[in-house]
């Protein structure tokens, strides 16, 4: 009879094990939530609309996990991902020459995007758009997007989101 009552006992103990678990989950999630987030996007002013980027860092996966592994002289590495999000506040189309859109490297030089638009992007009134631009990854915190606006540029200074 006593083993009946061991029994028992073990099996209360395992439901308190389980039942606070859903609790841990959701405290985890809601911390997540609340904590504040890095600032990884930084925005600006056009003469026509606002423009705002984000900075990714996309690794290069390990060989095993490419469809086609690179040969080892490939230049294939580290990548940054821009996101830029352009908007026409005006009411005329604006031409926005993404040839002229390039990262500003360490030492002043303008790196040309990888992939991504290379051409002229019309925008119409009121129209927004977002482009993914791909540059080879400096390894640094911050990056500076150089956006064209007419014939000047503005400089978006970005945190990179690693």
């Amino acid at each position: 009879m006593r083993s009946d009552v061991i029994v028992r006992d073990r099996t209360r103990l395992r439901w308190l094990a389980v039942v606070p678990m859903p609790l841990v989950v959701a405290g985890l999630v809601l911390v997540g939530h609340v904590l504040p987030q890095p600032d990884s996007g930084s925005s600006a002013r056009l003469s026509f609309g606002p423009v705002s980027a984000q900075v990714v860092a996309l690794p290069m996966p390990p060989a095993s996990q490419m469809m086609m592994p690179m040969a080892e002289s490939g230049d294939h590495g580290d990548e940054l991902q821009v996101v830029l999000r352009i908007g026409n506040d005006t009411d005329a189309p604006v031409t926005v020459p993404f040839a002229r859109v390039h990262l500003e490297g360490a030492d002043g030089a303008a790196v040309a995007p990888s992939q991504g638009l290379q051409g002229d992007l019309l925008l119409r009134p009121h129209a927004t758009a977002e482009e993914r631009l791909h540059f080879t990854d400096p390894a640094s915190a911050t990056v500076r997007v150089v956006v064209p606006d007419g014939s000047d540029d503005r400089v978006l200074t970005v945190a990179v989101s690693r």
